[in-house]
């Protein structure tokens, strides 16, 4: 019994540690709309809708600094 939480807790240490440890350290993203799961914002840039006033409503929304999903490609947007 006792082999079995040595080893137990060794496992959520190993975890916890693999977790913490070897996880990308990145300052935080600017501000942005909130994404759909799979295709980020690409309803929302749709080729029919007008792109540039797209980003200006966000821009006067988020601030001169937003971050759009396109797809699986993270965008920043500069005013």
């Amino acid at each position: 019994m006792a082999h079995l939480l040595l080893i137990a807790g060794f496992c959520v240490f190993v975890l916890v540690w693999l977790k913490t440890g070897f996880s990308k350290k990145h300052p935080p993203f600017p501000p942005g709309p909130p994404a759909e799961p799979i295709i980020g914002h690409l309803r929302s840039i749709a080729p029919n809708n007008d792109k540039p006033l797209f980003f200006y409503e966000l821009g006067r929304k988020y601030g001169k600094c937003i971050n759009v999903l396109d797809g699986h490609q993270l965008m920043f947007i500069w005013d």
